[in-house]
């Protein structure tokens, strides 16, 4: 709140011209990080002669005084940065509190713009909410990178999935099993349906009296449970000849008999 003193002018006072007023000494600086110029002509100093500094700047600027109701806003946020290219002048106090929303201000939208770039930067980060972060990509033209639309290489993918699962792959790869499958789908094989074993299950049968269950597995591209599973299901149904439900059960790995 400035204290005008009522034998100064007023700013309508059409007697009084703006070159009247005329800046004495440094600026000197708040408590609260403002910049203060001393003008004691200024229709708007307060007892001690001050002027803030940055609505001095704008009025600089414009050629003429700033009306009460009239804000000036620093756009980055550093109350004590008077260049007129960081000075907005804005009608009212209530545009003044929401240019100070994390919306406007330019430090956030800076960290968005910098987090849109990197995929691998998680959105809490910022410690704004989703909602914020849309409307500040919306406001600011930024383009975010979903932490799903990898810029992987394909040769990339290929040497993670070597001899590896998936889940293996995504995690050396920093992404997430989903990503790999929509964007590298070719790269990946189709999970087996369910029951795929029964149509070759007398040849596993012959088999798995000389070979033990891992290296079958192999042979037909599944894990070692999806082999168990399958026997089990088989056995619940009375098709596994007895000589191989002993040999299974005495598979000590086992952890179900059947």
């Amino acid at each position: 709140m400035f204290h005008i003193s009522p034998s100064r002018p007023l700013i309508d006072d059409p007697f009084f011209e703006f070159s009247h007023c005329k800046d004495e000494g440094k600026p000197l600086r708040h408590h609260s990080g403002y910049l203060y110029e001393r003008c004691p002509n200024h229709p708007q100093a307060d007892l001690h002669g001050r002027v803030l500094q940055h609505r001095r700047e704008m009025e600089r600027h414009l050629g003429r005084f700033l009306k009460g109701h009239e804000v000036v806003h620093h756009l980055n946020g550093k109350k004590d940065d008077n260049r007129i290219e960081n000075l907005e002048l804005l009608e009212s106090s209530r545009e003044h509190m929401q240019a100070h929303s994390k919306r406007r201000d330019q430090a956030v939208i800076e960290k968005v713009r910098q987090a849109a770039q990197n995929p691998k930067t998680p959105l809490r980060s910022l410690g704004i909410s989703p909602v914020l972060a849309r409307a500040i990509c919306r406001d600011n033209a930024i383009e975010w990178i979903p932490a799903d639309e990898t810029r992987l290489d394909a040769k990339d993918v290929q040497k993670a999935l070597h001899g590896r699962k998936t889940a293996d792959a995504a995690k050396i790869l920093e992404v997430s099993v989903g990503t790999l499958y929509r964007n590298f789908p070719e790269l990946l094989s189709k999970r087996k349906p369910p029951g795929f074993l029964d149509s070759h299950q007398e040849e596993i049968c012959i088999l798995a009296m000389t070979l033990n269950t891992d290296q079958i597995a192999k042979n037909f591209g599944t894990t070692r449970t999806t082999m168990n599973k399958a026997f089990e299901r088989w056995s619940a149904a009375g098709d596994l000849p007895i000589e191989l439900v002993s040999r299974l059960n005495a598979d000590g790995r086992r952890k179900r008999k059947l």
